[in-house]
């Protein structure tokens, strides 16, 4: 048996047919990896789309535009007019020693503290409530309505003093 001499029947040299078909597989290897990476690229593209598109609602929603968009108006007037300080300062001051049987004298509504017996309280004479004088006046200044019942304050007060038509 001389195993060095024999000769392999089996050619190591492609046929025209195999080259043909191994590139017919290739070409459909590449066909479908390339369909495979366009719809990959596509989802994402899409995706990104989508995130962008929410993203520019959301903060189109949470910011208002900018004034130099906006058309220009007038300041709105203002509804409630203001109290005049006269009318203000004329309203009575008491001390709560001598209000503590009146209704709603008790407890502050603008600084929820309870009033103590030294306290200088101002009523109200639309409505008839007591108010701390540090806690009211401010509040008079920046809204003319009762902190409780939301009265106006606004009427013009005319002191007993004064005679009309003299």
């Amino acid at each position: 048996m001389n195993l060095g001499n024999t000769i392999s029947t089996h050619d190591s040299s492609p046929t025209p047919s195999t080259v043909a078909a191994a590139s017919l597989t290739m070409s459909d290897n590449i066909g479908a990896f390339a369909y495979d990476m366009a719809f990959i690229l596509g989802f994402f593209v899409l995706v990104t789309l989508v995130i962008l598109a929410s993203y520019t609602c959301i903060c189109a929603s949470r910011h208002p535009p900018l004034p130099s968009r906006l058309p220009h108006r007038p300041p709105a007037p203002r509804l409630a007019p203001r109290i005049n300080e006269a009318a203000l300062l004329s309203y009575p001051k008491i001390l709560y020693s001598s209000a503590k049987g009146e209704q709603g004298a008790g407890t502050c509504p603008i600084c929820l503290g309870d009033y103590r017996d030294s306290d200088l309280l101002r009523l109200l004479p639309d409505c008839g409530h007591f108010f701390h004088v540090k806690c009211i006046d401010p509040w008079l200044r920046s809204s003319p309505t009762c902190p409780v019942c939301r009265k106006c304050q606004c009427v013009e007060r005319v002191h007993d003093s004064v005679i009309l038509g003299n």
